[in-house]
């Protein structure tokens, strides 16, 4: 046997199976009790340590005691707890049995620090330390500083702040008069100082009733796609979180509801309802529901296996209060994603139905309408087509580049 008794001699030759049993427990076993041994030892003095930082016991006597209030600058309970300045090599571990090369292996040992350290971010609370997330002001700078990178993303922000601020101030540009009282003495004036858009075939002004139609058409995009996704967050989440049962009944029926494309099932829930602007916005938002779900369900299913999950689970948290607590926050940046990206589809699903005469009803304006009245004129006068196709072409546009920014400052890979 070697020396230390840890590789078998090889002119070492066993009489019996006793002598086979003892070379092998020396072989195995010993350095593994050694090493347990050992570390043992090391975890009590550490665990002694903490207990002297902490106040609640006095330090050993090889040991100077360390208080608070020591100009050394040991830390209390609740100050930040210091990185050491330099680690140490104990001279106990001169004598250490595995070496590397004739030089003992290097253990660190945390001790306290010397005056002048850098603190750590975690802040020491007793037995625990939690690292300090950065501030929400912080996480928005960020945000901010990775989507402003993107040129054509701040483009399309301004285009859709802009459309908003139109939309809602449409009532102080243009009197709502003007795009629906008739003037056959100016019917199809072209574009001048009074009409900057000219008038249509009864005299309405163009211009008027593309301002006051972008109430209606933003309103068909951006409402349809926030209850959307809210029954989709609903549903999506419930299917993803408890499975089984509840997984197989929501995914049977967004498997129903996917069998008939989605502007045929919005025309056939106009159809029973009725035509009108209501009942529109409702058929858009239910056909809308399946695939939002499944996009939510498909999101949280990546969330629901990750250990802070588990944890709370652990805790006794409740189901709703882990999905609305643990897991729907951190969903948020795909959500946001894919709403932005259905406004954009919503308000290209609004302007067909309204083009087939299912959506808001004349003389009330609205983009999609008014390129299914106007198309008779494109030859005579082709301006009255190119306000509403160029409004809807600019608004689609500007979403789809706002949202593709948004995936860009969202996503932590694409942001690297």
């Amino acid at each position: 046997m070697s020396k230390r008794g840890r590789i078998p001699n090889l002119a070492f030759k066993p009489k019996n199976a006793d002598d086979i049993e003892r070379a092998l427990h020396d072989a195995l076993v010993t350095p593994i009790e050694r090493f347990a041994k050992r570390l043992e030892e090391r975890v009590e003095r550490f665990e002694d340590r903490i207990r002297v930082w902490e106040g609640k016991e006095d330090p050993p006597a090889d040991e100077p005691e360390r208080t608070p209030s020591d100009a050394d600058g040991a830390p209390s309970v609740d100050q930040p707890l210091p990185i050491p300045s330099k680690l140490s090599i104990p001279d106990h571990h001169s004598n250490h049995p595995n070496r590397v090369g004739g030089e003992p292996v290097p253990t660190f040992i945390l001790a306290p620090p010397s005056k002048g350290d850098t603190p750590l971010v975690g802040a020491w609370t007793g037995a625990d330390a939690h690292i300090t997330p950065p501030p929400p002001a912080e996480r928005l700078k960020e945000l901010w500083r990775s989507f402003s990178a993107n040129k054509p993303a701040v483009v399309g922000l301004c285009i859709v702040a802009l459309m908003f601020a139109v939309a809602a101030a449409a009532p102080l540009l243009t009197p709502f008069d003007m795009a629906i009282k008739q003037n056959v003495r100016a019917k199809f004036e072209p574009p001048s100082a009074a009409h900057w858009l000219g008038t249509d075939y009864v005299g309405r002004d163009v211009m008027a009733r593309v301002l006051h139609g972008a109430r209606v058409s933003l309103t068909m995009g951006f409402l349809p796609a926030l209850c959307s996704i809210a029954a989709g967050m609903l549903l999506g989440s419930a299917a993803a979180y408890f499975g089984n049962w509840a997984d197989n009944i929501i995914m049977r029926l967004c498997d129903i509801f996917h069998c008939i494309p989605g502007v045929l099932l919005s025309l056939a829930f106009v159809a029973a309802l009725g035509p009108g602007l209501n009942n529109m916005l409702i058929a858009i938002t239910i056909s809308s529901i399946p695939s939002s779900t499944r996009f939510v369900r498909a999101v949280i299913l990546n969330i629901v296996d990750k250990e802070y999950i588990e944890a709370a689970r652990a805790c006794g948290s409740s189901p709703a209060r882990v999905i609305l607590r643990h897991v729907l926050p951190n969903a948020i940046g795909p959500l946001i994603l894919q709403t932005v990206s259905y406004i954009a589809g919503m308000i290209m699903t609004g302007a067909g139905l309204s083009f087939l005469g299912l959506g808001l009803q004349p003389p009330n304006p609205e983009w999609g309408y008014m390129l299914a009245e106007y198309q008779k004129y494109l030859r005579n006068a082709p301006y009255l087509m190119l306000a509403p196709g160029i409004a809807i072409l600019i608004a689609v546009l500007a979403f789809n580049l706002m949202g593709d920014g948004l995936r860009d400052a969202l996503d932590p890979k694409l942001r690297r």
